[in-house]
């Protein structure tokens, strides 16, 4: 009997103990999840910059090679650039759209497999009436300051071109069959912006936000993960320069 109880008590011990042990295992595990997470994240975040990146130079090759930049693609499905050859412009006077990811060879869709969006000036888009040290340009880059209001990150109507991804959550944004991904948010202000700069395809002018990623629906501005990358004037004109495409 006492044998028995001994053991009884040993095999109670040990399952309290291995109860223990379980519970400190869960908690090291939950606590590595999130960052091994974030980290996948990160990488997918740093892997997208460097594809737009690699897009962008594939523009600015395009431009160094014809003297103009491309235009957006004609649709979602088609990439091919949607030029007006008797015009020199974009047909129907589009600016805004998708990356013209079959005229140039580059990825159509991002780390998260959306489509890539595309904003281009029309005066450098024009094929047949080519831009000058003085030709104007009309793309803002805008942040928030830590006030929270929005201020210039680039000079006003100063950029020519401009890439730009929804991010990871890929709101209002497409997949590769065209079906737009809905805006399940009431407080992403800025990236509702973005939204609706980009699928304006004939704008006068055009403004795009870019600041830090927030989860909180309570930043200013609301959550945001989009990702916009431009096109500095005074580096493509360099290129033009030193490529001989202008005086």
């Amino acid at each position: 009997m006492r044998l028995i109880n001994h053991f009884k008590l040993n095999l109670g011990f040990s399952l309290v103990e291995m109860a223990v042990v379980l519970v400190i295992i869960s908690l090291i595990l939950s606590s590595l999840l999130l960052p091994f997470a974030t980290q996948i994240d990160l990488s997918k975040y740093a892997e997208n910059r460097k594809v737009m990146n690699d897009i962008k130079e594939a523009i600015v090759g395009f431009g160094i090679s014809n003297g103009y930049l491309p235009c957006p693609a004609i649709s979602v499905i088609n990439g091919a650039e949607d030029r007006n050859i008797t015009t020199g412009g974009c047909n129907g006077g589009k600016r805004n759209g998708y990356v013209p990811w079959a005229t140039l060879g580059v990825p159509k869709l991002d780390t998260w497999g959306h489509v890539y969006e595309y904003s281009v000036t029309p005066a450098y888009a024009n094929s047949l009436t080519k831009i000058g040290l003085t030709t104007t340009t009309d793309i803002t880059i805008k942040t928030r300051i830590n006030g929270g209001g929005l201020t210039n990150l680039s000079n006003a109507n100063a950029v020519p071109m401009v890439i730009f991804t929804h991010g990871k959550d890929g709101i209002l944004g497409y997949a590769d069959d065209g079906t737009q991904i809905a805006n399940t948010s009431t407080t992403n202000i800025d990236e509702a912006a973005n939204a609706a700069t980009i699928s304006n395809a004939t704008a006068s002018s055009c403004i795009f936000i870019s600041r830090d990623f927030a989860n909180q629906t309570t930043a200013t501005g609301g959550e945001y993960d989009d990702v916009v990358v431009w096109l500095s004037p005074s580096q493509y004109i360099n290129r033009l320069v030193m490529a001989g495409q202008l005086p």
